[in-house]
């Protein structure tokens, strides 16, 4: 009866220590599980992190181009205005000839007019 109970409470104790055993592997595999997701969720936090580094990149690059295109405008129309600087520069040494030629032919004429005058006074 002794042997039958030793028996009984050692078989007990291999129940509890295979329970144990499996509560124990249950919480090996459960640790695996988290540390799994923990890496996966590391691995998700660079590449989110990198993720928003080349947005960072993209904006900034299209902020350049954006301020590359406004400075080949400028250039632009500051090339346009030179141009038409030029054109009125042109026109205006255009008309001073003008005034001058225009000068010279009223002194011309009026020297013809005098020189009339003489002849005919001369007759």
């Amino acid at each position: 009866h002794k042997q039958h109970i030793d028996l009984d409470n050692e078989l007990h104790n291999n129940e509890q220590h295979d329970n144990f055993r499996d509560d124990h592997n249950e919480l090996l595999d459960h640790y695996d599980y988290l540390n799994h997701e923990l890496n996966h969720n590391k691995q998700h936090h660079h590449v989110s992190h990198y993720h928003d580094k080349l947005h960072k990149q993209h904006n900034d690059l299209d902020n350049e181009l954006h301020n590359n295109e406004q400075h080949d405008n400028f250039r632009d129309d500051h090339n346009e205005l030179l141009d038409h600087y030029d054109y009125l520069n042109h026109e205006l040494n255009h008309n001073k000839q003008h005034h001058h030629v225009s000068h010279y032919h009223d002194k011309l004429h009026k020297q013809h007019i005098d020189l009339d005058n003489e002849l005919h006074n001369n007759e």
